[in-house]
């Protein structure tokens, strides 16, 4: 009887993924065939769809990087060299079909972008888990995190530890792009290096161990599914697997038509940033003739926040402070659209980014002019050792914020936060257009989110504020919004 159950179970597993066309011809795809993204589409269109709309695919032709990257080749000399594009066209670089770096726009598109064969191709990474160093197989098998593959036609398939979220191979995978260190040494992003001293980031702590696919590449709703259209098998059986998001949303976004960017608009302000932070959040006024305000602030990210390129991102606090009956008495910190966050004669009172100085000492937005950074105000991620469900992790802490000399003896009844958040700074961004390297029209196209939105309501026994949980707005906290935008025929979307 048992053996029964098991027998059937087994064949329900098989048939749930039948729906595969396995009497269609998928011929053998060549090496170079392999490179090209635009062959994976028909056998792996939902694969396919999700990472043409991704930054991944994006990553050579943002505007911005182009920009960068050609005033970087320009300013050194083209001592610069591969520095960028080690990331951003790899396969370009691994393969070299690019000898001019300051020139990626002429690329042939499947050298653009991290694409599906430096990823599936891969085998293993540097020592020093940075810029973009990868051992590629350059071989015709294309790996994922399959336990019992089994081949199709078009190529053959290996399961692997660079692609199994249970395993530190597949966030150190991530790591080699996501740290950077310039060719003076200083270490400029480091989201892979603060996820490894973070509470999350050890397989040997299983109670709170989350590799970077846990948050960056979640399972797909409705179970598991089939996850190759077509598969050249005659009559052949396709199991059913985990279906892996492609689309990675974190902050930045495509500023430049771009397919489904609507949805990672979406993705990025109504479920990413939401949910990076924790319901901890602090005020307190102190007392005496300036009546400071002191915020303390707690995220739950595998790494800090802002996190990346973090001395261009811009992340501030906006602060309104009202009377008992809602009206405005003050506000502190508030940016309109496209100024510019800060400047060295008016420093923002809470802002979260790094500074990077030049061997002068000079404040720099160029990269391969930083000697060091100089000052960091980021969020930190909870530490290693910390239990989260005893003790609170580590703050981002805002203190001394001055209020109006008119309103310094005044307790606000309500003080409305905002935390709102630039993928790239207007600082940097005006720059680049100063310099002729980026057209003037993106300053308007760089978009500011809001992360989170609350109220803090003074208490007039104990002259203390409690802070209200995120405000009731539908759509934010909506992770179910752009999987509807990319697939409406998901199994979240369809209506009963």
């Amino acid at each position: 009887m048992k053996k029964a159950v098991l027998a059937a179970f087994a064949l329900a597993l098989w048939a749930c993924d039948s729906g595969a066309d396995d009497d269609v011809e998928v011929p053998v795809l060549t090496q170079e065939e392999l490179m090209n993204p635009e062959s994976c589409k028909d056998c792996h269109p939902k694969h396919y769809e999700q990472w043409s709309a991704s930054m991944h695919a994006y990553a050579a032709v943002d505007p911005v990087f182009l920009a960068m990257n050609k005033r970087g080749q320009e300013e050194t000399g083209g001592q610069l060299g591969a520095f960028c594009v080690n990331c951003h066209a790899p396969m370009a670089v691994q393969t070299k079909t690019i000898t001019d770096f300051a020139n990626v726009e002429s690329l042939p598109a499947p050298m653009k972008g991290v694409t599906c064969y430096f990823c599936h191709n891969a085998i293993g990474t540097g020592d020093k888990h940075v810029n973009g160093d990868v051992k590629l197989a350059m071989d015709d098998v294309m790996r994922a995190n399959v336990r019992n593959p089994v081949e199709p036609t078009a190529h053959k398939v290996a399961s692997s530890p660079f692609h199994d979220a249970t395993k530190d191979e597949s966030s150190r995978l991530c790591g080699t792009c996501h740290d950077i260190e310039t060719p003076k040494g200083v270490r400029l992003e480091r989201t892979y290096e603060e996820y490894l001293g973070s509470l999350f980031g050890s397989a040997d702590n299983p109670a709170f161990y989350k590799a970077c696919n846990d948050c960056h590449m979640t399972r797909l709703p409705g179970g598991r599914q089939q996850i190759a259209a077509k598969t050249g098998r005659t009559n052949g059986q396709v199991l059913a697997r985990d279906f892996h998001e492609h689309l990675w949303p974190a902050v930045d976004v495509a500023l430049t038509d771009w397919p489904h960017a609507d949805a990672m608009r979406s993705a990025v302000s109504s479920c990413v940033l939401p949910n990076v932070m924790s319901a901890f959040i602090t005020i307190e006024r102190e007392e005496g003739p300036l009546g400071q305000l002191n915020i303390l602030m707690e995220q739950d990210a595998g790494h800090n926040f802002p996190s990346g390129a973090t001395q261009d991102r811009r992340a501030w606090l906006e602060l309104i402070a009202r009377d008992e009956n809602m009206n405005e008495l003050y506000r502190i910190g508030q940016v309109a659209d496209q100024q510019i966050e800060e400047t060295e004669e008016n420093p923002h009172p809470c802002i979260l980014r790094e500074y990077i100085v030049d061997d002068a000492g000079k404040e720099t937005h160029d990269f391969w002019e930083a000697a060091m950074i100089k000052d960091s105000k980021l969020m930190p991620v909870a530490p290693k050792g910390v239990d989260p469900t005893m003790v609170r992790h580590t703050y981002m802490k805002c203190t001394g914020i001055r209020p109006p000399l008119a309103f310094a003896a005044v307790a606000p009844a309500f003080i409305d936060m905002r935390l709102r958040m630039r993928p790239m700074g207007m600082d940097v961004l005006t720059d680049l257009v100063s310099t002729g390297h980026l057209a003037a029209e993106y300053l308007q196209k760089m978009p500011t989110f809001t992360v989170f939105s609350r109220r803090a309501t003074l208490d007039p026994v104990t002259r203390s504020y409690g802070v209200a949980p995120q405000n009731d707005d539908p759509s934010l906290g909506d992770c179910n919004t752009y999987h509807c935008m990319l697939d409406p025929n998901g199994p979240e979307c369809k209506k009963p």
